[in-house]
């Protein structure tokens, strides 16, 4: 990762900007980091039981607590923790795939695989939401190369994200009790929403058999595709990528 610099300033994956624009999060192989743009580290520390704990490596930031906050699997729980200790847990491994609300109300949790579902923990009331199937992307291994995502709109008054099956855009409320869903022709994900909550772009894959396994699919084509969501109605279109 290179800071507007001929060199790169640290060796480990991005997650996100805080809040603030003042810092990137990052993170690698147990250890998490706040980046500035003069490449300094003003906080660093190791994950609780990296070497051997489940869902450790990464991390996103809780603006309300201004500490990192990450997901692991602890025998049959999964436990939300940030450095000052245990924020709550929930039975079941529900994924290491961490994004915080832009308000730091809730913190929405989910797995790299393929079907896995989106959590949503609301802190003030101390409550979890089960929004259902979420696919991030199409293809069940796109985790490796360890990519970040973030459903949530500006205001934090909604997510928008991909069911497995047709596939369809979800777009609910955090405690998923309105949720309005939009059919996309083809198999899709990454849904962003704009930062003014007008639109959501998106990403359409064509699969494509392997040479050396048939039976696996490569995932090309890809087509950037936005979405005008309004309270009266919808608009869509879709702008080809060059590859």
């Amino acid at each position: 990762m290179a800071l507007v610099a001929n060199s790169p300033v640290a060796d480990v994956f991005l997650s996100e900007w805080t809040p603030d624009s003042t810092d990137l999060i990052c993170y690698r192989d147990g250890e998490y980091s706040l980046v500035s743009m003069d490449g300094k580290h003003p906080s660093k520390g190791r994950l609780p039981g990296a070497t051997n704990v489940l869902g450790t490596e990464r991390v996103s930031y809780l603006p309300r607590l201004g500490v990192m906050i990450w997901s692991r699997q602890d025998g049959f729980h999964t436990v939300l923790e940030t450095p000052n200790g245990v924020l709550t847990q929930h039975d079941g491994w529900q994924g290491a795939l961490i994004a915080p609300s832009p308000d730091g109300k809730y913190v929405a949790i989910a797995g790299g695989w393929s079907q896995s579902h989106l959590w949503v923990y609301d802190i003030d009331l101390r409550k979890w939401a089960d929004l259902g199937e979420a696919d991030i992307h199409p293809d069940r291994d796109w985790d490796y190369i360890k990519p970040s995502w973030n459903p949530w709109f500006a205001d934090s008054s909604r997510l928008a994200y991909f069911t497995h099956d047709n596939p369809v855009l979800s777009i609910t409320t955090p405690d998923g009790k309105q949720r309005s869903d939009i059919q996309i022709g083809g198999p899709a994900g990454l849904a962003a929403p704009s930062p003014d909550g007008r639109s959501i772009a998106y990403v359409t894959f064509e699969p494509r058999p392997q040479n050396e396994r048939p039976d696996l699919q490569f995932w090309r084509n890809t087509s950037l595709g936005s979405l005008a969501h309004r309270q009266a109605g919808t608009t869509s279109s879709n702008v080809e990528v060059p590859r």
